[in-house]
């Protein structure tokens, strides 16, 4: 077993490496990433076994210091080799903002000869890896939707009148008032904003609609994802409005 990141590699049968995964689905049940989780357990050996111990200190703390070094590289790839064939492998550019050293190389273990003639270490990385095919492979989808259609008013108009003495009365304002309906929703989009269009049409606005959209999430490098844009349109009409919210659209 080999495992290399970026231009380092580490020795032939170094290290173990364990792999988990866990799926990111839409609301409609696309795949839209995959997060991966490499944990690796590793031993660095002191070579030159003759030399003083202060010599294999140095030695082991020289293969320390490249370790170290190779986790902080940016941009790269992450490779396992296993009988010369490439076992698994994370492509930097088919991640969501690269991978992602979580717990850096780190020493827990100081007992016996850690130190001296080996030292075992451990470090965890992780990456959100976009699907080979299907809709989370594109930049530009909805991850998650929802609209709700409110409607209210028509018929007359009433209020009461308080008298001095007696129960209050009930009396008739306005034979016939407008009908009202409001458009409100939210979506998430993997690369952009998504506003839907007005489910009366633009000339039964009341107003300008209001469309507020929050920055999306940074993951790193230059990806930007999970663009939110929330909406609401008021609509009047001096007959009923019929409608039904809009579902989430198939294609955008």
């Amino acid at each position: 077993m080999a495992l290399q990141i970026g231009t380092y590699t580490h020795q032939d049968q170094e290290c173990r490496v364990g792999i988990s995964r866990t799926a990111r689905l839409s609301a409609a049940g696309d795949l839209v990433e995959t997060s991966e989780r490499w944990t690796v357990d590793g031993l660095l050996v002191a070579e030159n076994e003759g030399d003083s111990a202060a010599q294999l200190t140095q030695n082991l703390t020289t293969k320390m210091t490249a370790l170290e070094a190779a986790y902080r590289q940016r941009n790269v790839d992450l490779t396992l080799t296993l009988n010369g064939i490439v076992h698994n492998r994370i492509r930097n550019a088919d991640t969501i903002g690269g991978i992602r050293v979580v717990n850096p190389p780190s020493y827990e273990d100081g007992s016996n000869a850690q130190g001296v003639t080996y030292r075992t270490y451990s470090v965890v990385v992780e990456a959100d890896i976009k699907p080979p095919s299907g809709p989370g492979a594109s930049d530009s989808f909805i991850v998650e939707w929802q609209e709700t259609l409110s409607m209210y008013g028509g018929g007359p108009l009433f209020q009461f009148t308080n008298p001095l003495a007696g129960m209050p009365v009930k009396t008739t304002i306005q034979q016939n008032t407008p009908y009202f309906a409001e458009q409100s929703g939210m979506c998430i989009m993997r690369g952009r904003y998504y506003v839907p269009v007005p489910i009366f049409g633009r000339a039964a606005l009341m107003q300008r609609p209001r469309i507020d959209r929050t920055s999306p999430q940074y993951r790193g490098g230059d990806k930007y994802v999970d663009y939110r844009t929330t909406w609401s349109y008021l609509f009047g009409s001096p007959s009923p409005l019929a409608g039904e919210p809009r579902r989430q659209p198939q294609t955008t």
